[in-house]
């Protein structure tokens, strides 16, 4: 019997399960999409703090429709390979959640299609079906490390037993804590705090990383520096950066 001394694997939504941002998406719907895009980037790059960020962005989206974001929601793309990586991690006995300051009108539809447990995201505000322009939930003013921790301290997991995927600097806090962190198709504030670099737009590689981490693991525990960058194994066409952590 294989002992899983990895149990929980954490994702970002927005561009890691998904192939776009969909705030950004939601201001195409508003004629809006290169306001909304330019805050995004701002926020992912650490330019500007994600609750300012996220309260700017929402407010450009009042009188939205809640229907048309519903069938925005259907019609988001996955990131290629979101599909095998969420049901060959269940399969080999990994809990996967979705941690992400996005909303549920969007969220609430991924879970379905892969079948995923737990999905901590916002609110959009909306009356009547038309957005307020607030938005309401646990990662506007608090951290994805504030909901992870509550989350693990539920479930009966440490941050010893998990993994993180992220790709912007609002990951920062979850992918430094957590026993791995994924820095996925990065932004470069989010690189420098991971432990492992994957430079592609193929979940499948994550999945190899985190199946090769739990068996290196299984057999003595595989340390890893932030500092140091011993192994660089090209999959394919990606980059898989493993950076060694020992002191």
């Amino acid at each position: 019997m294989v002992i899983l001394l990895i149990k929980l694997v954490v994702f970002d939504l927005d561009n890691v399960i998904i192939d776009g941002e969909g705030i950004d998406e939601i201001g195409k719907l508003v004629n809006i999409e290169d306001q909304i895009a330019a805050i995004t980037e701002q926020a992912m790059q650490g330019d500007i703090d994600f609750e300012t960020s996220i309260k700017k962005r929402v407010g450009l989206l009042k009188g939205a429709s809640t229907e048309d974001i519903k069938t925005l929601a259907n019609e988001m793309p996955l990131m290629k390979g979101a599909e095998e990586a969420i049901s060959s991690l269940k399969e080999n006995g990994f809990d996967v959640a979705i941690i992400s300051g996005s909303f549920d009108i969007i969220a609430d539809t991924i879970k379905e299609k892969l079948n995923v447990d737990n999905v901590f995201t916002n609110s959009l505000v909306e009356e009547n079906g038309i957005l307020t322009g607030e938005v309401t939930g646990p990662l506007v003013s608090g951290s994805k490390l504030d909901v992870l921790s509550e989350f693990i301290d539920k479930a009966g997991y440490s941050l010893d037993e998990c993994v993180a995927v992220g790709d912007g600097s609002n990951d920062i806090s979850m992918i430094e804590s957590a026993k791995y962190g994924i820095a996925f198709n990065a932004k470069p504030a989010l690189k420098e705090n991971a432990d492992i670099i994957v430079e592609t737009r193929d979940l499948t590689d994550v999945l190899n990383v985190i199946i090769n981490l739990n068996s290196e693991n299984t057999e003595g525990d595989a340390d890893v520096d932030k500092e140091v960058a011993v192994e660089t194994e090209v999959v394919e066409t990606t980059d898989v950066v493993v950076e060694n952590h020992s002191c």
